[in-house]
């Protein structure tokens, strides 16, 4: 969910997971758009960056990588993160660049990457958190991410991480 001023954005899978729909709440939901995406697609992310609205979903039909989508006005896709069985995403804009934080399945660890120039690049190390880590949720203030995330090497403690973004 993300808020602009007075309207609320809301991204979320129809109950058969066949579809993703944006809707925004003004007095009642409506319908803001469908993406149209692949059964199954999971794990969501949404981020609204000046006059456009962007989708993170993990895609079946993308060996269950994190992949972007766009819209303003239309759906574009942006190029899937390769290799990162993408979960629990989280995403924020910092100088117009899309940052995402999520769990890579593979080894149960934290990530954060970046989408620049057409390709996406680690931030940081990848899979910086000391093992098993769930629902990893970025936040700035300024240029410094934080992000925090339940950690399983920490008695399932929480955990955050600083960093300085470029």
């Amino acid at each position: 969910m993300q808020v602009i001023g007075t309207q609320v954005f809301l991204a979320h899978r129809t109950p058969d997971a066949d579809n993703i729909y944006l809707r925004y709440f003004n007095g009642s939901w409506s319908l803001f758009s469908g993406m149209g995406a692949p059964a199954n697609s999971a794990h969501l992310a949404m981020g609204i960056n000046g006059s456009s609205v962007f989708i993170f979903h993990r895609d079946p039909t993308q060996s269950n990588n994190g992949i972007l989508k766009e819209y303003n006005g239309t759906w574009s896709t942006a190029s899937p993160i390769n290799g990162s069985y993408t979960t629990e995403p989280s995403m924020v804009f910092y100088n117009n660049i899309p940052y995402t934080t999520f769990q890579l399945s593979t080894a149960g660890a934290v990530t954060l990457r970046k989408f620049e120039t057409g390709t996406w690049n680690n931030v940081i190390e990848s899979g910086f958190s000391d093992g098993n880590a769930y629902t990893p949720t970025i936040r700035l203030y300024g240029n410094t991410a934080y992000i925090s995330y339940k950690d399983v090497a920490n008695s399932g403690g929480a955990s955050v991480m600083v960093f300085e973004l470029p």
